[in-house]
């Protein structure tokens, strides 16, 4: 349960930065993913985010419809962090993409990182964000989903295409961000 005083301050953060991001959350009220995450959904509930104007960069779940403008993919660079991509994706006739933000390491990180970290969270290694992506997601605990059924149901994709920093509470810069623009519309 979050506390009064940690509401109110996260209220306060968001409707002064128009930020909604868990990353944000994080950062400015020193606090870990799943507590951002927890504040995000009561905010929501409670419909602090109904009154924004939505404009930065966060890790909202949304629905993707996969056209891609002709214009948009000629001369476009590929993703350097392959998606991962669900073995029941393609069969669904409603898909849904996780965007997630970045990723955090040395500058050596394989652009199949998204894909590895995974598969080991699929294949029962503990990670407090792909759990809590499952949670949001599905609206339900943890201990009631199936790791392997849900993310083999769905397609996950970082948008910043170059590891943001060696540890985590570093945000992307904005040139990070339109760097990786491109190679969302490619992937």
């Amino acid at each position: 349960m979050v506390s009064d005083l940690l509401y109110e301050r996260a209220v306060a953060y968001v409707t002064q930065e128009n930020d909604t991001s868990c990353a944000g959350l994080q950062r400015n009220l020193d606090i870990g993913y799943e507590k951002a995450v927890e504040l995000r959904v009561q905010m929501e509930e409670n419909g602090v985010f109904l009154n924004l104007k939505m404009t930065t960069c966060n890790e909202n779940i949304i629905k993707v419809d996969h056209t891609i403008m002709e214009e948009d993919s000629k001369n476009v660079a590929e993703p350097f962090f392959k998606p991962w991509i669900g073995a029941d994706y393609a069969a669904s006739d409603e898909r849904l993409l996780i965007l997630g933000e970045s990723h955090y390491g040395d500058e050596s990180m394989s652009g199949n990182s998204t894909i590895t970290f995974t598969q080991e969270y699929v294949d029962g290694q503990n990670h407090r964000f792909w759990t809590s992506i499952m949670q949001v997601v599905r609206g339900q605990p943890y201990w009631e989903l199936d790791r392997r059924e849900f993310w083999q149901s769905v397609a996950f994709y970082n948008y910043v295409q170059q590891p943001v920093a060696e540890t985590a509470k570093v945000a992307p810069t904005s040139e990070m961000f339109s760097l990786s623009r491109d190679a969302f519309f490619r992937c």
